[in-house]
């Protein structure tokens, strides 16, 4: 999934009433906190482990 899934999809998908997923195994810390910022506050899903999110500075990984 690495560079097919980004925050814009992850969206798009979510407002269409899916699960969007990012695909982040490839994203630094930087790239992946601009993802997750497109997504906002629709339901998604990171499409790999849960220490993406936490070196993003999410708390609630």
């Amino acid at each position: 999934m690495a560079f097919a899934t980004e925050g814009r999809l992850a969206a798009a998908i979510s407002e269409a009433g899916a699960l969007g997923l990012i695909g982040g195994g490839h994203g630094d810390a930087d790239w992946r906190e601009r993802e997750f910022d497109v997504v906002g506050d629709r339901p998604w899903a990171a499409a790999h482990n849960v220490v993406l999110a936490q070196t993003a500075g999410y708390p609630w990984t």
